[in-house]
Protein backbone atom coordinates (compact mmCIF):
# COMPACT_ATOMS: atom_id res chain seq x y z
CA UNK A 1 0.00 0.00 0.00
CA UNK A 2 1.37 3.44 -0.94
CA UNK A 3 2.11 5.90 1.89
CA UNK A 4 -0.20 8.85 2.41
CA UNK A 5 0.98 12.26 3.65
CA UNK A 6 -1.45 14.53 5.50
CA UNK A 7 -1.01 18.18 6.42
CA UNK A 8 -2.71 20.76 8.60
CA UNK A 9 -1.99 24.47 8.22
CA UNK A 10 -2.43 26.88 11.13
CA UNK A 11 -2.55 30.43 9.73
CA UNK A 12 -2.22 33.73 11.52
CA UNK A 13 -5.51 35.58 11.29
CA UNK A 14 -5.45 38.65 9.09
CA UNK A 15 -8.27 41.09 9.99
CA UNK A 16 -10.29 42.61 7.14
CA UNK A 17 -9.01 40.10 4.59
CA UNK A 18 -11.17 39.78 1.50
CA UNK A 19 -12.17 36.41 0.10
CA UNK A 20 -9.76 36.99 -2.77
CA UNK A 21 -6.86 37.56 -0.38
CA UNK A 22 -7.72 34.49 1.68
CA UNK A 23 -7.86 32.35 -1.47
CA UNK A 24 -4.42 33.73 -2.36
CA UNK A 25 -3.25 32.55 1.07
CA UNK A 26 -4.72 29.11 0.43
CA UNK A 27 -2.72 28.92 -2.79
CA UNK A 28 0.43 29.69 -0.80
CA UNK A 29 -0.36 27.02 1.80
CA UNK A 30 -1.13 24.51 -0.96
CA UNK A 31 2.23 25.26 -2.56
CA UNK A 32 3.99 24.69 0.77
CA UNK A 33 2.13 21.42 1.32
CA UNK A 34 3.08 20.24 -2.17
CA UNK A 35 6.75 21.00 -1.43
CA UNK A 36 7.01 18.82 1.69
CA UNK A 37 9.13 15.67 1.51
CA UNK A 38 7.29 13.47 0.82
CA UNK A 39 4.71 15.77 -0.73
CA UNK A 40 1.34 16.15 0.98
CA UNK A 41 -1.76 14.59 -0.49
CA UNK A 42 -4.30 16.33 1.75
CA UNK A 43 -4.38 19.77 3.39
CA UNK A 44 -6.82 20.84 6.12
CA UNK A 45 -7.52 24.51 6.98
CA UNK A 46 -9.53 25.97 9.90
CA UNK A 47 -13.22 26.56 10.55
CA UNK A 48 -14.67 29.60 8.76
CA UNK A 49 -11.28 30.35 7.20
CA UNK A 50 -13.05 31.69 4.12
CA UNK A 51 -15.40 34.43 5.28
CA UNK A 52 -13.96 34.68 8.77
CA UNK A 53 -14.81 33.56 12.28
CA UNK A 54 -16.33 36.65 13.98
CA UNK A 55 -14.77 36.10 17.39
CA UNK A 56 -15.59 38.87 19.84
CA UNK A 57 -18.33 40.39 17.70
CA UNK A 58 -21.77 40.83 19.27
CA UNK A 59 -23.66 42.28 16.27
CA UNK A 60 -25.44 44.35 18.95
CA UNK A 61 -27.87 41.49 19.50
CA UNK A 62 -29.48 40.75 22.86
CA UNK A 63 -32.64 38.80 23.62
CA UNK A 64 -35.54 40.87 22.33
CA UNK A 65 -33.50 43.63 20.69
CA UNK A 66 -31.31 44.38 17.66
CA UNK A 67 -29.84 47.71 16.62
CA UNK A 68 -29.24 49.44 13.28
CA UNK A 69 -25.49 49.28 13.95
CA UNK A 70 -25.68 45.55 14.55
CA UNK A 71 -27.69 45.02 11.38
CA UNK A 72 -25.13 47.00 9.42
CA UNK A 73 -22.36 44.89 10.92
CA UNK A 74 -24.19 41.71 9.91
CA UNK A 75 -24.73 42.98 6.37
CA UNK A 76 -21.03 43.78 6.05
CA UNK A 77 -20.05 40.38 7.43
CA UNK A 78 -22.49 38.61 5.10
CA UNK A 79 -21.14 40.52 2.11
CA UNK A 80 -17.74 38.98 2.84
CA UNK A 81 -19.07 35.40 2.87
CA UNK A 82 -18.65 32.87 0.06
CA UNK A 83 -21.28 32.46 -2.65
CA UNK A 84 -20.79 29.00 -4.13
CA UNK A 85 -23.61 29.40 -6.61
CA UNK A 86 -26.02 26.67 -7.70
CA UNK A 87 -27.08 24.80 -10.81
CA UNK A 88 -29.22 27.79 -11.72
CA UNK A 89 -27.00 30.73 -10.70
CA UNK A 90 -23.24 31.33 -10.82
CA UNK A 91 -21.27 31.94 -7.63
CA UNK A 92 -18.56 34.46 -6.88
CA UNK A 93 -15.75 32.40 -8.43
CA UNK A 94 -14.34 31.06 -5.14
CA UNK A 95 -15.29 27.48 -5.97
CA UNK A 96 -13.53 27.62 -9.33
CA UNK A 97 -10.38 29.15 -7.84
CA UNK A 98 -10.19 26.47 -5.14
CA UNK A 99 -10.61 23.77 -7.78
CA UNK A 100 -7.79 25.27 -9.84
CA UNK A 101 -5.48 25.41 -6.79
CA UNK A 102 -6.22 21.80 -5.84
CA UNK A 103 -5.64 20.63 -9.39
CA UNK A 104 -2.44 22.58 -9.99
CA UNK A 105 -0.86 21.24 -6.79
CA UNK A 106 -2.44 17.77 -7.04
CA UNK A 107 -3.67 18.27 -3.48
CA UNK A 108 -6.97 17.41 -1.80
CA UNK A 109 -8.04 20.57 0.09
CA UNK A 110 -10.50 20.69 2.98
CA UNK A 111 -11.35 24.20 4.15
CA UNK A 112 -13.90 25.83 6.42
CA UNK A 113 -15.99 28.64 4.98
CA UNK A 114 -18.88 30.95 5.75
CA UNK A 115 -21.38 30.28 2.97
CA UNK A 116 -24.01 32.80 1.93
CA UNK A 117 -27.28 31.60 0.41
CA UNK A 118 -29.58 34.56 -0.16
CA UNK A 119 -29.66 36.36 3.17
CA UNK A 120 -28.71 33.31 5.25
CA UNK A 121 -25.22 32.31 6.37
CA UNK A 122 -23.96 28.81 7.10
CA UNK A 123 -20.72 27.59 8.63
CA UNK A 124 -19.58 24.95 6.17
CA UNK A 125 -16.63 22.80 5.18
CA UNK A 126 -15.64 22.20 1.55
CA UNK A 127 -14.00 19.07 0.11
CA UNK A 128 -12.02 19.90 -3.03
CA UNK A 129 -10.61 16.96 -4.97
CA UNK A 130 -7.65 17.70 -7.28
CA UNK A 131 -9.24 15.85 -10.20
CA UNK A 132 -12.99 16.08 -9.57
CA UNK A 133 -13.23 19.55 -8.05
CA UNK A 134 -15.70 20.34 -5.27
CA UNK A 135 -17.06 16.89 -4.48
CA UNK A 136 -18.58 17.58 -1.09
CA UNK A 137 -19.87 20.27 1.23
CA UNK A 138 -21.42 19.98 4.64
CA UNK A 139 -22.85 22.61 6.93
CA UNK A 140 -22.59 22.82 10.70
CA UNK A 141 -25.71 21.18 12.12
CA UNK A 142 -26.14 23.50 15.11
CA UNK A 143 -24.02 26.63 15.44
CA UNK A 144 -22.59 27.05 18.93
CA UNK A 145 -24.08 29.50 21.42
CA UNK A 146 -24.16 33.06 20.00
CA UNK A 147 -23.00 31.81 16.59
CA UNK A 148 -26.73 31.13 16.14
CA UNK A 149 -27.34 34.86 15.83
CA UNK A 150 -25.54 34.93 12.47
CA UNK A 151 -25.30 31.32 11.25
CA UNK A 152 -28.26 29.10 10.47
CA UNK A 153 -28.67 25.45 11.41
CA UNK A 154 -29.09 22.66 8.84
CA UNK A 155 -30.48 19.12 8.67
CA UNK A 156 -29.01 15.71 9.44
CA UNK A 157 -28.97 14.58 5.79
CA UNK A 158 -25.99 16.93 5.52
CA UNK A 159 -23.37 14.64 7.07
CA UNK A 160 -22.17 12.16 4.45
CA UNK A 161 -18.61 10.91 4.37
CA UNK A 162 -16.53 11.52 1.24
CA UNK A 163 -14.70 8.82 -0.70
CA UNK A 164 -11.61 9.79 -2.65
CA UNK A 165 -8.18 8.53 -3.64
CA UNK A 166 -4.98 9.81 -2.02
CA UNK A 167 -1.75 8.68 -3.68
CA UNK A 168 -3.62 5.80 -5.28
CA UNK A 169 -5.18 4.65 -1.99
CA UNK A 170 -8.95 4.82 -1.63
CA UNK A 171 -9.88 6.76 1.52
CA UNK A 172 -13.02 7.76 3.36
CA UNK A 173 -12.98 11.27 4.82
CA UNK A 174 -15.51 13.01 7.03
CA UNK A 175 -15.65 16.29 8.93
CA UNK A 176 -17.14 17.56 12.16
CA UNK A 177 -16.91 21.32 12.69
CA UNK A 178 -15.70 22.65 16.04
CA UNK A 179 -18.20 21.79 18.82
CA UNK A 180 -20.01 19.30 16.60
CA UNK A 181 -17.24 17.08 17.94
CA UNK A 182 -19.03 17.08 21.31
CA UNK A 183 -22.18 15.57 19.72
CA UNK A 184 -21.95 11.77 20.33
CA UNK A 185 -24.59 10.79 17.78
CA UNK A 186 -22.93 12.85 15.05
CA UNK A 187 -19.56 11.26 15.80
CA UNK A 188 -21.15 7.82 15.65
CA UNK A 189 -22.74 8.65 12.30
CA UNK A 190 -19.30 9.48 10.91
CA UNK A 191 -17.71 6.35 12.41
CA UNK A 192 -20.52 4.22 10.93
CA UNK A 193 -19.52 5.38 7.45
CA UNK A 194 -16.08 3.80 7.96
CA UNK A 195 -14.34 7.15 8.29
CA UNK A 196 -10.58 6.70 8.10
CA UNK A 197 -9.52 10.35 8.14
CA UNK A 198 -11.61 12.41 10.55
CA UNK A 199 -11.29 16.15 9.96
CA UNK A 200 -12.04 18.69 12.69
CA UNK A 201 -11.65 22.33 11.58
CA UNK A 202 -12.18 24.44 14.68
CA UNK A 203 -12.04 27.82 16.41
CA UNK A 204 -11.52 26.29 19.87
CA UNK A 205 -8.04 27.24 21.09
CA UNK A 206 -8.23 25.73 24.58
CA UNK A 207 -5.78 23.10 25.73
CA UNK A 208 -8.70 20.75 26.44
CA UNK A 209 -9.30 20.52 22.68
CA UNK A 210 -6.29 18.25 22.34
CA UNK A 211 -7.88 15.77 24.73
CA UNK A 212 -11.07 15.83 22.66
CA UNK A 213 -9.15 15.01 19.49
CA UNK A 214 -7.29 12.15 21.19
CA UNK A 215 -10.56 10.74 22.53
CA UNK A 216 -12.18 10.83 19.08
CA UNK A 217 -9.20 9.12 17.47
CA UNK A 218 -9.36 6.31 20.03
CA UNK A 219 -13.15 6.07 19.96
CA UNK A 220 -13.41 5.98 16.16
CA UNK A 221 -10.09 4.22 15.52
CA UNK A 222 -9.30 6.79 12.84
CA UNK A 223 -6.67 9.40 12.05
CA UNK A 224 -7.82 12.79 13.34
CA UNK A 225 -6.67 16.13 11.90
CA UNK A 226 -7.67 19.40 13.55
CA UNK A 227 -6.85 22.85 12.16
CA UNK A 228 -7.25 26.14 14.00
CA UNK A 229 -6.09 29.72 13.47
CA UNK A 230 -3.56 31.56 15.60
CA UNK A 231 -4.44 35.09 16.76
CA UNK A 232 -1.38 36.98 18.03
CA UNK A 233 -1.68 39.27 21.08
CA UNK A 234 -1.04 42.42 19.07
CA UNK A 235 -4.28 42.01 17.14
CA UNK A 236 -6.79 44.67 18.21
CA UNK A 237 -10.47 44.14 18.66
CA UNK A 238 -12.23 44.99 15.41
CA UNK A 239 -15.69 44.76 14.04
CA UNK A 240 -16.50 41.72 11.97
CA UNK A 241 -17.07 43.78 8.85
CA UNK A 242 -15.53 41.66 6.12
CA UNK A 243 -12.89 40.41 8.52
CA UNK A 244 -11.96 37.16 10.18
CA UNK A 245 -13.00 38.59 13.54
CA UNK A 246 -10.40 36.48 15.35
CA UNK A 247 -9.07 39.12 17.72
CA UNK A 248 -7.42 39.63 21.08
CA UNK A 249 -9.60 40.45 24.05
CA UNK A 250 -9.74 43.87 25.66
CA UNK A 251 -6.82 43.04 27.96
CA UNK A 252 -4.63 42.26 24.94
CA UNK A 253 -4.38 38.56 25.68
CA UNK A 254 -4.31 36.11 22.82
CA UNK A 255 -7.86 35.09 22.02
CA UNK A 256 -6.89 31.99 20.06
CA UNK A 257 -3.56 30.20 20.62
CA UNK A 258 -4.16 27.68 17.86
CA UNK A 259 -3.59 24.11 18.96
CA UNK A 260 -3.75 22.37 15.58
CA UNK A 261 -2.92 18.69 15.97
CA UNK A 262 -2.75 15.31 14.19
CA UNK A 263 -3.60 12.15 16.15
CA UNK A 264 -3.28 8.45 15.29
CA UNK A 265 -6.02 5.81 15.71
CA UNK A 266 -4.72 4.71 19.14
CA UNK A 267 -4.74 8.26 20.47
CA UNK A 268 -1.04 8.95 19.96
CA UNK A 269 -0.21 12.54 19.04
CA UNK A 270 1.66 12.37 15.73
CA UNK A 271 2.22 16.12 15.25
CA UNK A 272 1.53 19.17 17.38
CA UNK A 273 -0.32 20.57 19.11
CA UNK A 274 0.95 23.80 17.58
CA UNK A 275 0.64 26.74 19.97
CA UNK A 276 1.19 30.49 19.60
CA UNK A 277 2.51 30.57 16.05
CA UNK A 278 1.72 30.00 12.41
CA UNK A 279 2.88 26.77 10.84
CA UNK A 280 2.18 23.48 9.16
CA UNK A 281 2.00 20.00 10.66
CA UNK A 282 2.66 17.02 8.39
CA UNK A 283 2.67 13.27 8.92
CA UNK A 284 3.26 10.36 6.55
CA UNK A 285 1.44 7.08 7.18
CA UNK A 286 3.03 4.09 5.46
CA UNK A 287 -0.13 1.98 5.26
CA UNK A 288 -3.08 3.95 6.57
CA UNK A 289 -5.85 1.36 6.06
CA UNK A 290 -3.73 -1.35 7.73
CA UNK A 291 -2.95 0.82 10.75
CA UNK A 292 -6.66 1.45 11.25
CA UNK A 293 -7.43 -2.25 10.89
CA UNK A 294 -4.81 -3.09 13.50
CA UNK A 295 -6.29 -0.49 15.87
CA UNK A 296 -9.75 -2.04 15.50
CA UNK A 297 -8.54 -5.43 16.70
CA UNK A 298 -9.70 -4.66 20.23
CA UNK A 299 -12.26 -1.92 19.71
CA UNK A 300 -14.59 -1.19 16.80
CA UNK A 301 -17.36 1.11 18.01
CA UNK A 302 -19.62 0.24 15.05
CA UNK A 303 -18.57 -3.42 14.89
CA UNK A 304 -18.20 -5.82 17.78
CA UNK A 305 -18.87 -3.04 20.30
CA UNK A 306 -22.24 -2.39 18.68
CA UNK A 307 -24.32 -4.57 20.95
CA UNK A 308 -28.04 -5.40 20.95
CA UNK A 309 -28.55 -3.93 24.40
CA UNK A 310 -30.72 -0.94 25.17
CA UNK A 311 -29.85 1.27 28.08
CA UNK A 312 -32.93 2.70 29.72
CA UNK A 313 -32.22 5.28 32.42
CA UNK A 314 -34.02 4.82 35.71
CA UNK A 315 -35.33 8.22 36.84
CA UNK A 316 -37.11 6.89 39.90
Amino acid sequence: MAPVTLSVYQPITQPNSSIECVVDDIETYAYLAAQTTPRSHLLLLPEAFLGGYPRGSSFDAVVGSRTPAGRAQYASYAAGAVDLGSKMTPGDGTKERLETIANSHNLFIVVGCVERVGGTLYCAVLFVDPQRGLIGKRRKLIPTATERVIWSHTHTSNIPAITTTLNGVQMTLAAAICWENYMPLLRYTLYAQNTQIYLAPTADGRESWTSTMRHIAMEGRCFVLSANSFVPPEEKKEAAAGSSGQVADQQGRTSCRGGSVIVGPLGDILAGPLWDKEGMLTVTIKDLPDEILQAKMDFDVVGHYKGPWKVVPDHT
